[in-house]
Formats: C-alpha cells, structure tokens, sequence
C-alpha cells in the first residue's frame, strides 16, 4: 500500500558515506513521503541496484570504496539491457564549474550542490518522479 495519497510510487535509494547526511536526506525523503532505502558507498549502490528496483537514486559523488562516477557508470552498463534504468542525481559538496557535466557524462540525470535545501530535493524529486497509471 502506497504511503501516500499523491499518484506517486516511487523508490528513492540515497547513496552517501556520511550517516548524519543519510539520515538527514531519509528523514526528509520519508517525510515527503517516499519510499526510501540507503547504502554507505558506491559498490552496496551498484549491488543494491543489482537485486532491487529503484526509480531514483541520490547520489553522493565522493565516497571511499566506489566513488559515486564509478558507482553511476557501473548501475548503467549493468542496467543497459533492462527495461527499467533508474533516474541518477548526483550530489556534491564541490560545486565547481564542470561538476554537472562530470555527472552527466558518468551516465547521472541530474545534479544537486550541497548544502541541500529540502525545497531543492523537493523540485528534483517532483521533477523525476513518475506518475502512476490511471
């Protein structure tokens, strides 16, 4: 049963390294009232992905273990062949000029600079999001 009443059903996975920021962009996703699910690095995204459908994914961009590039490129070579890919926003705290196209040319949709304003979150996730048939 959908948690919401909006004509949305959508799974957000949140990829971030740092556990306060996870449990900030849960709390704030669960609030909007998303499904939501987190891994610690860009290696669980790829295996997440691997095992379970998501429709969005935020990603951190810098993360130890699999940077959130190598994480993205990963999720869109193995998911090139499925009908289903999921929409990627990466999320950097070095806004730098080039940083959005760094993302889209790892395979991203999308791009948001930290600090993240929940109305920011709030517009991409609206943006990306996918209606449920009627």
């Amino acid at each position: 049963m959908p948690k919401s009443s909006q004509p949305f059903l959508t799974r957000v996975l949140i990829v971030e390294d740092d556990h306060i920021n996870r449990a900030v962009f849960s709390k704030q996703m669960e609030q909007m009232q998303y499904d939501v699910a987190s891994v610690k690095n860009g290696k669980e995204a790829a295996e997440y992905c691997s095992n379970n459908c998501v429709d969005i994914i935020l990603m951190d961009c810098a993360m130890p273990v699999m940077n959130g590039y190598e994480a993205a490129t990963k999720i869109r070579q193995e998911q090139y062949e499925q009908s289903h890919s999921p929409v990627i926003i990466g999320i950097t705290a070095y806004a730098m000029p080039g940083d959005r196209q760094k993302c889209l040319a790892a395979g991203m949709d999308d791009y948001l600079a930290k600090p993240v304003y929940i109305k920011d979150l709030k517009t991409m996730l609206d943006k990306w999001s996918q209606p449920l048939a009627v």
